[in-house]
């Protein structure tokens, strides 16, 4: 599919599921949904603060057939989504915990305070927190 960002009037019988939420929209990729193909997403711009947001646009119905866009929505705002047993929960807690995992593997690395790995005199491999005593000697003895 060319997605290119073209404004295409509605017409009677179009049927699609709008969302703002990417990470949503992420999700409904992953379990086989097309972006609606008339119009794949709209580039806004509100025009009193200027800011822009994307509104991204699904086909109601995963390539498979087996899942209703619809339904996802309603399970992803479900805040027992995780203990659900229909397939649409299901299928989407996989998705959901996915993202949200990732974000968490994010945060860690963004907040990780620096190991220096370096062998030592003993023979034996050590990671050492960069802003110690024994890291900044580490440094020194590499300058």
């Amino acid at each position: 599919m060319n997605i290119k960002n073209k404004n295409t009037a509605l017409e009677k019988g179009d049927e699609y599921l709008r969302t703002r939420d990417t990470r949503f929209a992420s999700a409904l990729l992953s379990l086989g949904f097309g972006l609606w193909e008339k119009t794949p997403f709209h580039l806004y711009e509100d025009a009193k603060s200027g800011k822009q947001q994307i509104l991204w646009q699904f086909n109601p119905t995963s390539d498979c057939k087996k899942f209703s866009a619809y339904k996802m929505l309603k399970a992803y705002k479900d805040p027992n989504l995780l203990s659900k047993e229909d397939n649409h929960s299901k299928a989407l807690a996989i998705c959901v915990a996915t993202l949200k995992n990732r974000e968490l593997l994010i945060d860690i690395c963004n907040n990780a305070e620096p190991v220096l790995k370096s062998w030592e005199d003993d023979g034996n491999l050590w990671y050492v927190p960069a802003n110690t005593e024994l890291g900044q000697d580490i440094i020194n003895r590499r300058s």
